[in-house]
């Protein structure tokens, strides 16, 4: 009995046994022992695997995921390791460490003090916005006045001129974001009343919405300024010193043959023809200032001006009325009546009869008229400033008179001649020094030649009228009584330049070279500039407005500061109601919830920020947002959570 009750025994143990082996292959591993069996070493994990493999009866094989799982955990480790092993794994990890070790630094405790304080936020961003206002200021005032070595200062005016406008307009937002959350701050803590919690979301207190309204559209103006100025900008290219070149003087100490009558016509009508008045000289406003400067060796651009000691030939010219005669002519005629001549100065008196039709006088279009006019010639020396083109070539070519310094009391320049007279002129050239007496006495040989003549020539096919007399015609080519004197002024300074042409050219000599060179003022009309520079008053004073009244109103401190953080972010608006908002938000009735149905019943929701009134015993207090009745002001040094 005792061995048969013995196997039975050894039958169900058996039993028992193989029925647990069963179970324990039903029953998945435990994460938590894969886990442990990973954190051991790998020769551990493959020997407790391998045991219970065997211990269960079944390989390896037939649990792929479990070989799987260990096989991953073998890679992780093995490529964590070898990447901490890396310079690029060591350089993260001491820029981790280093990130914790400022995150748990004093200073950076401090950091936060500062950079969370609304009155610093608001003066940091009051002074950012007034370095924009100054910084306009700067370019209307001084940048656009002075001379820029280049065109590319204008582009890069142009740019930061637009890109101020922007950033003022951002810096004035932020601005008025910041003083109406300040006001909304104070609002929510102080009134007993509670604010709407739409004043929370939608931050536009009633106290401060006008100044900012105002102050939000000065900087748009401005802005507007900002667009007109850079559309009128235009850049204006200046003279500079190029530097002290060779060139040669003019003189004249040596005889030469006066030209005849045909030589000298050709030579004005070859420069008349297609010519300006000032590649002679200067109109004045009652004749002309004939000049001649140092002839250029040296070219420095393709547009250059040099400026050095030359001749000038003053030119008076004073016409009578103009008379009908009862001939019909078919030429232009020229008579010297008169002649005088006293060293440095000469004088003529001449008739001028213009053939029927030729003239604008309609009244007697068909016969001649007669017209006597006196000139008056003065030379001297002068300082004469002459622009000239270079081509591929290298030729030259003089284009106009740009300046005559006659001494050192008077500069007359080009564009601003006409309201120079006679006796100017000749007042200062009476303070300077004659050096060519002879000038004068080919002058009034030319002109005896030229002005003593019954058929005035016409050059280069010109039809009318005669070259010499160019510019005493109007626009229809009709010879005009009122512009005799300007064609007679303007014959007698081409005259004059005959004789210039015939200098030496023997004595060299050094002389003043300008040009463009890249150099330019940025040019932009004066009301543009005076507009804008009001429109910046005005927003600098607004600002000062506003952020006097939030200083004024608010003043900041760390309560506001408090209730700033928590209407700036919604996350802590929803942490400091989440003991109210289920008891404050009420349900809406209805299958939809429309944006305006919402609003207007969160307006309805009256809320405060401050201490829990239940708190107001504790030594900690705690912060909600929550109806007014349940929220008392918070207390000078209470700590609070």
């Amino acid at each position: 009995m005792f061995s048969i009750a013995s196997n039975r025994y050894s039958e169900g143990k058996e039993d028992s046994e193989s029925s647990d082996d069963e179970e324990e292959q039903k029953i998945p591993p435990k994460e938590t022992g894969v886990v442990g069996e990973i954190h051991a070493s790998g020769s551990d994990i493959s020997s407790v695997a391998d045991k219970k493999s065997l211990a269960s009866g079944v390989s390896l094989d037939s649990h792929g995921s479990r070989g799987s799982a260990l096989s991953k955990a073998r890679s992780g480790r093995s490529n964590a390791s070898s990447f901490d092993d890396t310079s690029l794994g060591k350089f993260i990890k001491k820029v981790e460490s280093l990130k914790v070790a400022i995150l748990e630094s004093e200073q950076y405790k401090i950091y936060r003090l500062v950079i969370d304080s609304s009155r610093n936020q608001i003066l940091a961003v009051g002074f950012l916005q007034a370095t924009i206002f100054g910084s306009i200021f700067f370019i209307l005032q001084f940048v656009l006045k002075i001379s820029l070595p280049s065109i590319r200062f204008y582009n890069l005016t142009h740019a930061v001129m637009a890109f101020q406008g922007k950033l003022l307009l951002a810096f004035g937002w932020d601005l008025s974001y910041l003083v109406r959350k300040g006001f909304a701050a104070s609002q929510v803590l102080s009134q007993k009343k509670g604010v709407s919690l739409t004043e929370i979301s939608n931050v536009d207190p009633d106290a401060c919405r006008n100044i900012i309204r105002i102050f939000r559209s000065s900087l748009f103006l401005i802005e507007l300024g900002l667009w007109t100025v850079t559309f009128f900008m235009d850049w204006e290219p200046l003279n500079t010193y190029l530097g002290d070149y060779s060139c040669t003087l003019l003189t004249f100490d040596h005889e030469w043959t006066m030209g005849t009558y045909d030589e000298i016509q050709a030579f004005i009508g070859g420069n008349s023809d297609l010519g300006i008045i000032t590649s002679f000289g200067l109109p004045l406003a009652s004749g002309f200032l004939a000049a001649q400067t140092s002839s250029p060796n040296y070219v420095p651009s393709t547009v250059f001006q040099t400026k050095g000691l030359g001749v000038v030939a003053l030119i008076e010219t004073i016409c009578d009325a103009a008379v009908p005669l009862k001939t019909q002519s078919e030429n232009t005629q020229i008579k010297l009546l008169t002649s005088q001549y006293w060293g440095q100065s000469y004088s003529a008196g001449i008739e001028l009869i213009f053939p029927y039709h030729t003239h604008s006088w309609t009244e007697h279009i068909d016969v001649d008229i007669a017209q006597k006019c006196q000139v008056v010639v003065l030379t001297g020396m002068a300082h004469v400033e002459f622009q000239y083109t270079s081509d591929e070539w290298g030729d030259l070519t003089s284009n106009s008179v740009t300046e005559i310094d006659i001494g050192s009391s008077l500069t007359i320049v080009k564009g601003a001649s006409s309201s120079v007279d006679f006796a100017q002129v000749q007042a200062a050239l009476s303070n300077t020094e004659t050096t060519f007496m002879n000038i004068t006495s080919w002058i009034a040989e030319a002109m005896s030649i030229m002005f003593n003549s019954t058929d005035v020539a016409m050059t280069n096919n010109q039809v009318m009228p005669a070259s010499m007399l160019t510019w005493g015609a109007n626009s229809a080519g009709a010879y005009d009584p009122s512009r005799t004197w300007q064609g007679v002024a303007s014959a007698t300074g081409m005259i004059s330049h005959y004789v210039f042409d015939h200098s030496d050219n023997s004595q060299p000599s050094i002389c003043r070279y300008t040009g463009t060179a890249g150099y330019g003022v940025i040019g932009v009309p004066s009301w543009i500039t005076t507009l804008l520079t009001v429109l910046l008053i005005i927003g600098v004073l607004m600002q000062i407005i506003v952020m006097a009244s939030w200083f004024l109103a608010v003043g900041g401190g760390e309560n506001i500061d408090k209730a700033v953080q928590m209407i700036d972010n919604p996350h802590r608006t929803m942490y400091y109601m989440r003991d109210s908002a289920a008891r404050l938000m009420q349900k809406i009735n209805g299958p939809d919830i429309g944006q305006i149905s919402l609003m207007q019943h969160l307006t309805k929701v009256m809320v405060r920020f401050g201490e829990d009134k239940t708190t107001r015993g504790n030594d900690f207090g705690t912060l909600v947002l929550d109806e007014p009745k349940k929220v008392v002001n918070i207390a000078k040094n209470r700590i609070l959570s």
